[in-house]
């Protein structure tokens, strides 16, 4: 299901690339920014922020990260 090829990231300003799956909307930015972000801001900013705010240390956060995001792209 696609929705518009042409949105930016409202974290870097580049376009909103194409999931796996077909989804081009991007993902919720909140609470780190109100809109829609691509996967790799996602991943750098929205879900750590988020994370720390329901109580994980720094230290948590970043295996929760490796394990369950950037593990996959080295296997």
């Amino acid at each position: 299901m696609t929705t518009n090829s042409k949105t930016e990231c409202v974290i870097c300003g580049f376009e909103i690339g194409t999931d796996e799956n077909g989804w081009d909307g991007g993902h919720n930015a909140e609470p780190f920014s109100k809109g829609r972000c691509c996967f790799l801001c996602n991943n750098e900013f929205v879900i750590p922020l988020r994370l720390k705010e329901v109580g994980y240390s720094e230290e948590q956060i970043k295996s929760v990260l490796w394990d369950d995001v950037y593990k996959e792209d080295i296997v």
